[in-house]
């Protein structure tokens, strides 16, 4: 299983690190990476399950919400950005970064 979740800022800043804790602790047998922006901020934090995108992870919900993905394997939310929207919201995040 793969779990990557959003190091874009809107979810950092609700809590995605505190999270990836918790899914290292939790999954220690399972690959971990972070992904850039998913373009659902409004919805942050989010992560991926196998490619699955799975919205509004909070620290306590992150453990039933990836076993959900697994057992289900559809997303908790339907992600609304065009794969070509992501990067460009991906740059904006971090031209804002620099500024």
């Amino acid at each position: 299983m793969g779990i990557k979740v959003c190091s874009g800022r809107a979810c950092t800043a609700k809590g995605s690190d505190s999270i990836k804790e918790i899914v290292v602790q939790e999954f220690p047998n399972n690959q971990l990476d972070s992904c850039k922006c998913t373009g659902n901020c409004h919805l942050a934090p989010n992560l991926f399950v196998n490619d699955n995108l799975v919205c509004q992870v909070t620290r306590e919900n992150v453990v039933e919400e990836i076993n959900r993905a697994l057992i289900e394997n559809t997303p908790n939310h339907q992600n609304t950005v065009e794969e070509k929207d992501i990067d460009d919201i991906f740059k904006k995040d971090l031209l804002n970064d620099l500024i």
